[in-house]
């Protein structure tokens, strides 16, 4: 077999001598292992992204107040304006 970088169920068939609707679960069951592992790769990323940001905005004070918490006021803010309609 040539060097793919995708294998279908046909090859995968062939492969492992499995039946051909048995090759579509094992792919669907490999592709969600690696969309799950993926997310969650994503999400550990965001996470360090969002506390460096957090430890970045608590170093600077507006009118007596650091910029996360002016952030978090604003956020707040926001969110009643949603929960009213606007």
């Amino acid at each position: 077999m040539e060097n793919k970088r995708f294998l279908t169920a046909q090859d995968v068939m062939e492969m492992l001598g499995v039946s051909l609707s048995y090759s579509y679960k094992l792919i669907r069951r490999l592709n969600a292992e690696l969309e799950a592992d993926g997310l969650r790769e994503e999400n550990r990323s965001l996470k360090d992204k969002l506390e460096r940001a957090y430890e970045f905005m608590k170093q600077f004070v507006i009118g007596g107040i650091n910029l996360l918490e002016k952030f978090m006021e604003w956020i707040g803010e926001r969110v009643k304006d949603v929960g009213r309609g606007r």
